[in-house]
């Protein structure tokens, strides 16, 4: 039997104010062939860059290097690719596939399908999906008059037990608003409203949200066009999005589809051949941490890892700490916190012996007082 999931509008329309810059993108590499309509990104727990073609491709995903070369493809087999839009990755090893295209907004057929990547083969080339249908509460016609059309959705993100749905505004007259759908992350059918909507632009090329991915602790988020990128920081629990955030353009015009967060400072984008725009068909990378204020503390960059050899987290910074002890929390993906201990990092390098972690996905952090310095995945196996 299909479920109910009906959330309800907020009384709010959000016009948050922004500072602007332009954002320098750096060409990592040309994406292959197969992949000219790159129109999702996001990276696995493991480190795996993960993309997927728009409409006209089969339902196959790419896993690609950091310079864009093809590394292996994956089939889904039980699955259609109608016009595949975007892709999120939970912290759980669990990945969303969005075949949510609805650029006439028509479809009655919207799906998001939830792949397991845990313990997938590296030689694996095809694997089943669970599948999660949506329908929406204010939809009644197929397609809807020219001012109703706001039921196409490009762009999603998973957030604590939720996948974000960011419409892309196909509306004539446009009045610049992205309607934000959240949807449960268990398979099954939910007919959903919006909870909130977000103002970008009335002007369609700065507008149209095309990709979204939230940090792994769901306290930033990044939404692109095709020539603009938010970034939102320090969200609560309730994603108001009237928290401080930054608003780049890019250097570089072309028809961006696709972003996702690499560590703390560093994001990945991809775009599209298009003749039109010019160009395209490339992996970028960003380093937002480049435009802002350096961290008082006088920290660089961290290495995190668990090292099955000694079973011990290996914690590591290119630069001395001027603030010490430095407090090391680790936590469950439920948000349980197993680990908390103070840690010195004046020789750059510390180590801390765990109690035999069980394989699986972890998140971490670094903070000093109230600041938190740096906060990632940590993903443990024992081999």
């Amino acid at each position: 039997m299909s479920r109910v999931f009906a959330l309800f509008l907020s009384s709010f329309i959000i016009f948050p104010l922004f500072s602007q810059s332009v954002l320098p993108l750096l060409i990592k590499g040309n994406l292959p062939e197969t992949l000219n309509e790159s129109s999702g990104i996001d990276i696995d727990p493991w480190g795996n860059i993960w993309t997927h073609n728009d409409a006209g491709d089969e339902p196959v995903l790419y896993q690609i290097n950091a310079n864009g070369a093809l590394i292996r493809s994956l089939s889904i087999s039980n699955a259609a690719h109608i016009d595949w839009e975007d892709i999120s990755i939970a912290p759980d090893g669990y990945m969303y596939i969005a075949d949510f295209g609805n650029n006439n907004n028509d479809r009655e057929d919207l799906r998001i399908y939830k792949l397991n990547l845990n313990g997938l083969p590296a030689n694996q080339t095809s694997v089943d999906a669970e599948i999660i249908e949506i329908s929406y509460v204010l939809q009644n016609a197929f397609p809807p008059p020219a001012a109703q059309r706001h039921f196409d959705v490009e762009a999603i993100a998973y957030r604590a037990g939720f996948i974000y749905l960011f419409t892309k505004n196909r509306a004539t007259p446009n009045d610049g608003l992205s309607r934000i759908y959240r949807v449960p992350s268990e398979a099954g059918a939910y007919q959903i409203t919006p909870v909130m909507t977000f103002f970008t632009s009335t002007n369609t090329t700065e507008g149209r949200i095309t990709g979204a991915d939230f940090s792994d602790d769901g306290s930033e988020l990044l939404l692109i066009s095709n020539i603009r990128l938010w970034h939102f920081k320090g969200l609560n629990e309730d994603l108001n999005l009237n928290s401080p955030s930054e608003q780049y353009t890019f250097a570089i015009n072309t028809q961006k589809e696709a972003v996702c967060f690499m560590g703390q400072c560093k994001i990945l984008i991809t775009d599209e051949i298009n003749n039109s725009f010019g160009g395209g068909g490339k992996l970028y990378e960003a380093d937002l941490c480049a435009l802002n204020t350096v961290n008082p503390s006088g920290i660089g960059q961290y290495i995190v890892h668990f090292d099955a050899a000694d079973g011990a987290i290996h914690i590591k910074s290119e630069k001395v700490f001027f603030l010490n002890p430095i407090q090391f929390e680790l936590f469950d993906i439920h948000g349980n916190r197993l680990i908390n201990e103070q840690i010195d990092l004046s020789n750059h390098h510390c180590k801390l012996q765990t109690q035999s972690l069980a394989n699986g996905i972890y998140l971490f952090r670094l903070r000093s007082n109230e600041v938190i310095h740096y906060s990632n995945r940590l993903p443990v196996r024992n081999w």
